[in-house]
């Protein structure tokens, strides 16, 4: 169970319904115009402590941890977003599925960077403004032409791959099978690969196709469904990156729920509608949960989690 914790004046009332604030400064609402703002002002009012032993930050970013940074204050190492590439793993898997969404193709093909050579990319783009989808004339005309555009040495490898990433081989009713699922990702492993040295994102890219084949193998599974293949791209774009290395001399934690006893002051940073507790959702069919039933294993209650995390911010 949760400990109770007393707070006075305004930060204690801000718990309790229909509550008017009565300025006494233990609790302050910082709303500037945007990010950067917030966090230069934030780290300029933290420069001006005189102790920072018992300040504690909840939830930095990397826009916060910048900003301490130029006020000559110790890291807070907060984590790093993916990159937008790493949408290039599900976009390819989408594409395996015909017929496919018009916006999915047009991302995929206009991607920058991304697998489809630019010559290429804009000719497929204008045959899917004229109709929207694969198969079309335009579509084949806009890829013979883009192809012949392409370097005579280069012209076979890019038509493989564009064939691997942008081809369909299911119906949308249909399960792609582990193969088709791994031959997909190593078309984009190879082509990421190859141009890491000039952009640096695709080195996730290239990592997130891995380590989706490695959690389709981990599952068992001989065939996914599109719904499946959402998920498994749900556990691939939720991982962050190690950002810089948090310093000694500022604390910080994750969330609110992570605050196990009082602080001086306490920074709730990006306090926003976004950041409030989302858990995660297990994702089962009626057959997966009858089958863990069987075994005797009792499927996690989101309505007491959700309470649980509540009770943990409040």
């Amino acid at each position: 169970p949760l400990p109770e914790v007393g707070a006075s004046g305004d930060l204690g009332a801000a718990r309790s319904p229909n509550f008017i604030p009565s300025g006494d400064a233990s609790l302050q609402l910082v709303r500037p115009y945007g990010p950067l703002a917030a966090a230069d002002e934030v780290a300029a009012v933290l420069a001006a402590s005189s102790d920072l032993r018992s300040v504690v930050v909840v939830s930095p970013d990397v826009i916060l941890d910048a900003a301490v940074t130029r006020h000559g204050l110790p890291r807070v190492g907060a984590d790093v977003p993916q990159p937008a590439s790493v949408a290039l793993v599900r976009l390819c898997l989408e594409s395996a599925f015909h017929p496919a969404r018009a916006a999915d193709l047009h991302a995929l093909i206009c991607a920058d960077p991304g697998p489809v050579p630019r010559r290429i990319g804009w000719r497929l783009a204008d045959a899917l403004c004229r109709f929207p989808g694969r198969g079309s004339a335009e579509w084949r005309d806009g890829l013979v032409a883009g192809l012949v555009a392409i370097d005579a040495e280069n012209r076979d490898a890019v038509a493989k791959r564009l064939a691997a990433l942008l081809d369909p081989v299911a119906p949308d009713t249909i399960a792609l099978t582990i193969d088709e699922v791994t031959a997909r990702m190593a078309a984009l492993r190879e082509w990421a690969g190859g141009r890491i040295a000039t952009d640096s994102t695709l080195r996730a890219v290239s990592a997130a196709a891995e380590d989706l084949v490695a959690l389709a193998v981990l599952s068992g599974a001989a065939r996914f469904a599109r719904p499946e293949l959402h998920r498994l791209c749900d556990e691939i774009e939720r991982d962050r990156v190690a950002g810089p290395v948090a310093e000694h001399g500022l604390t910080s934690v994750s969330g609110p729920g992570a605050m196990l006893g009082p602080a001086r002051v306490v920074v709730w940073w990006s306090f926003t509608r976004n950041r409030a507790p989302i858990v995660p959702r297990l994702r089962l069919s009626p057959v997966e949960r009858g089958a863990l039933a069987n075994a005797g294993i009792t499927v996690p209650d989101d309505g007491a989690a959700m309470a649980f995390e509540a009770h943990r911010w409040r």
